[in-house]
């Protein structure tokens, strides 16, 4: 029909006044019945492409993504307030858009975003309000997505990412980095800031990986796996090696079954003084020598420990063990401290300044030279409780870092009223401080904590360059895999009696 209007009103026009590529809606204009059918129902904006052969022209239309299409509105597969595709459009087309592009890569990644708000005054408002946010969310994203990533709100809290130009799994974890990065600046509304948290599960899928429902439900499980790390986490479902319910049932059950098999053991990573050049502190990680498995590292069990209140045994037991090999140990005659975490549950467990104070006087261990490292996301649990316990410990004499700063929703202010010694900062500073924009906020950000009289613990340091940069910021201390990976209580005694400080 189109066309029919069209081709005469070409006929009568001199071939001069045609660019290659002009508008449709100007050409348009010259016929009668402008708002025509067809153009009305297409799924996008047109531009006509006019070729020109000796006598003839060849006419092409060609989609342009501009505007969002009127028809998808009323079937329902677009988000009016966002303008982007829905659920329904997920399910429904992009599978075999995918399909149909040649150029892009065999395989991509899908990353779920689920959004939530830690500030209670907003949950008192409108719905309207948390709309207004969405769409705030939605426009950031946007900004900076590239032609390659396709943006789905796929529930009202929840957007999908699928991104056509990653290769690979490191790619993929520093995509979802960044992404949660975006969620460390606040949002403004109506001359109000405020944060919101962001939880993300991503994975792998290629032409060969079933229904786009299927793919959805790989993401929502990544996705529920995420938050049951906590806020602003990240994670990934492998679908090759992924833990599946019945070894997760299995691993609960063997946990329960490792200190009376004898079956955890202790590791210790050094924390280097970087003004000092010696070791300053040695942190306790635990490692689960299974039976059937070989040894496992705490993300194959912490997670599930935590969720079935097992931790508060398991760090019981690391509060005992770590405080009787302490006694007598060279770190305490080497005056070096030990760094012990302490999780979330355990830290609003009502018994925890009790068996911590016990533990080091049996032990006749002084109090300072214990550093309890906990996360930021400790503070959103029960908050007056935890501030009492953080508080007491402290009064008693015991050290307190908080781990990972920066990886959830950091806040300099709130740590002005915490008793807190050391800030562990999480190993994407390192990564973003190579980025010219967040240069000038990293180093203001060390020089103010330092101001308040804390002191900075970087982590993640994996070579000399960056060892380099953080005695250029005037960091405290080190730690990560360039001075020393984790390793067992005899390598570690071995390594301070020959006083061989690591890569330095």
């Amino acid at each position: 029909m189109l066309y029919e209007k069209i081709i005469p009103l070409l006929k009568s026009k001199k071939k001069e006044r045609f660019e290659n590529d002009i508008s449709i809606s100007n050409l348009l204009q010259e016929i009668e019945d402008s708002k025509d059918s067809f153009l009305n129902e297409t799924n996008f904006q047109l531009q006509l492409s006019v070729h020109d052969f000796e006598d003839s022209y060849m006419i092409r239309f060609k989609p342009q993504p501009n505007a969002q299409p009127k028809i998808e509105y009323e079937t329902g597969h677009w988000d009016r307030n966002t303008n982007l595709p829905n659920q329904k459009y997920f399910l429904n087309h992009f599978g075999n858009q995918i399909s149909e592009e040649t150029t892009f890569l065999e395989e991509h990644f899908s990353f779920l975003i689920s959004i939530s708000n830690p500030d209670a005054i907003i949950s008192q408002e409108r719905n309207s309000y948390f709309e207004s946010i969405y769409v705030k969310v939605a426009d950031r994203l946007k900004k900076h997505l590239n032609r390659n990533d396709h943006l789905f709100r796929i529930e009202s809290d929840k957007f999908l990412i699928s991104s056509l130009q990653i290769d690979s799994e490191t790619k993929a974890e520093w995509f979802a980095e960044c992404i949660r990065m975006l969620f460390d600046f606040p949002f403004t509304y109506e001359e109000r800031e405020f944060h919101l948290n962001v939880n993300i599960g991503y994975t792998k899928f290629d032409l060969k990986s079933g229904s786009d429902m299927n793919a959805l439900g790989i993401l929502k499980e990544a996705l529920h796996r995420s938050c049951l790390i906590g806020p602003n986490s990240l994670f990934y479902y492998d679908q090759n090696a992924i833990i599946t319910t019945y070894e997760k049932a299995k691993i609960e059950i063997d946990l329960r079954k490792v200190l009376n098999r004898n079956e955890l053991e202790i590791h210790f990573q050094p924390i280097i003084d970087l003004k000092e050049n010696r070791f300053f502190s040695m942190e306790t990680l635990v490692r689960w020598n299974h039976p059937e498995k070989g040894k496992l590292l705490p993300g194959s069990f912490i997670s599930i420990a935590e969720s079935s209140s097992f931790i508060k045994t398991i760090g019981e037991w690391m509060i005992w063990e770590t405080f009787q090999y302490y006694e007598n140990s060279i770190l305490r005659s080497e005056n070096i401290s030990l760094s012990l975490n302490i999780s979330p549950k355990q830290l609003g467990d009502k018994n925890i300044f009790p068996l911590l104070k016990e533990a080091s006087d049996y032990y006749k261990i002084e109090p300072n030279n214990i550093i309890l490292e906990i996360v930021e996301d400790s503070f959103d649990f029960r908050k007056s409780q935890i501030s009492k316990v953080i508080t007491s410990l402290k009064d008693y004499g015991f050290k307190f870092a908080i781990d990972d700063f920066g990886k959830g929703y950091s806040s300099l202010g709130r740590l002005i009223h915490l008793p807190i010694d050391y800030i562990k900062l999480d190993k994407m500073f390192l990564f973003n401080y190579f980025q010219t924009s967040t240069r000038a906020v990293i180093t203001s950000m060390v020089n103010l904590v330092q101001a308040m009289g804390k002191s900075i613990i970087v982590e993640g340091v994996e070579n000399e360059t960056q060892h380099n940069l953080l005695k250029e910021l005037n960091c405290d201390f080190g730690q990560g895999y360039y001075y020393s990976h984790p390793m067992e209580i005899e390598l570690a005694e071995k390594l301070i009696q020959n006083k061989a400080i690591p890569a330095t």
